[in-house]
């Protein structure tokens, strides 16, 4: 969110975010595209937080494309190739508008 005019889209394994930490939105200045990769049998970031942090980027408009494996713990090295390919393929169909603009934020 913090780079959102940095970076043309970011794909993420695992990843959830803790409903506390929602202002994070408010920072993108642009509705970065989001992959997310997680499975089903995940007991470190179980599928239900990362269901509900996907449903909470499309409540905000992010183009957001959530990839749920069956059975796939949180062993990213085991399915990489299975998570890798369809990032790509989301990464690769984006590119920022603009030249890259990073912003430094205060402490």
């Amino acid at each position: 969110m913090l780079e959102s005019e940095y970076f043309a889209a970011t794909a993420i394994h695992a990843g959830a975010l803790d409903p506390s930490t929602y202002t994070i939105f408010d920072y993108a200045a642009r509705k970065i595209p989001i992959f997310l990769a997680s499975g089903t049998d995940d007991e470190l970031v179980p599928i239900a937080s990362v269901r509900t942090t996907h449903a909470e980027f499309q409540k905000r408009g992010f183009p957001v494309q959530l990839l749920e494996m069956r059975r796939h713990t949180h062993d990213y090295y085991r399915s990489a190739r299975a998570i890798n390919e369809p990032a790509w393929e989301f990464l690769s169909k984006v590119a920022l508008e603009k030249d890259p603009k990073y912003v430094e934020y205060a402490k």
